[in-house]
């Protein structure tokens, strides 16, 4: 990347410490796509002024934002 970060970084562990580093990894204006399904006593910690100055987009993605029913095949 040239030292800028990555445009998209997709975290596939489901861990705070690998969504942080995905988090870190990608460009100030990148986007940042959870895809590992964390459990329920998982937290995170990100500096509200990271995330506030950093811009760009972090999003979950759950089955690739389908609708299971709809698209997957019985």
């Amino acid at each position: 990347t040239g030292g800028n970060g990555a445009d998209v970084v997709i975290e596939a562990v489901g861990r705070p410490e690998t969504y942080k580093q995905a988090f870190y990894a990608r460009d100030l204006a990148g986007r940042v796509v959870l895809v590992g399904v964390p459990t329920p006593d998982m937290t995170l910690e990100l500096p509200l002024l990271d995330v506030f100055g950093r811009g760009g987009a972090l999003k979950s993605s759950w089955y690739g934002d389908c609708l299971p029913s709809r698209d997957f095949p019985m």
